[in-house]
């Protein structure tokens, strides 16, 4: 399993459903400085330079079933090569699911952002 991130309780006795995402989608932006970093992968994969400095830009929220959640992101990249002036910059689109406990607890699953290799964007 990958590593999970808990965030503080959104509310106590929470009810799920597809109704509440405008809610969460409010919460998680309020906080998302808190957990977009470990949302977002090693770059390596598209360049040992590659990094990011924006973080996250929440697009959706989706209610998935019981207290499952999907949340979709987008974030940006560059990657500085000094003198070659052949800088480069890119969007990247992500989702990962997450749950929300009884009493509020955010847990990200985000085993499917470990290390990626060139192969895996052919």
């Amino acid at each position: 399993m990958g590593d999970l991130l808990i965030l503080s309780n959104v509310t106590e006795g929470f009810i799920h459903g597809g109704d509440k995402c405008p809610e969460i989608s409010s919460y998680l932006n309020k906080h998302k400085s808190s957990f977009e970093y470990s949302l977002i992968p090693d770059l390596s994969y598209l360049n040992h330079r590659a990094e990011c400095h924006t973080g996250i830009d929440i697009d959706h929220i989706s209610y998935v079933s019981k207290n499952e959640y999907q949340i979709d992101y987008s974030y940006d990249w560059n990657i500085y090569n000094g003198c070659d002036g052949m800088n480069d910059s890119g969007t990247e689109n992500e989702s990962v699911i997450f749950t929300i406990s009884k009493t509020g607890e955010i847990e990200f699953e985000t085993e499917h952002l470990e290390i990626r290799s060139t192969h895996d964007e052919i």
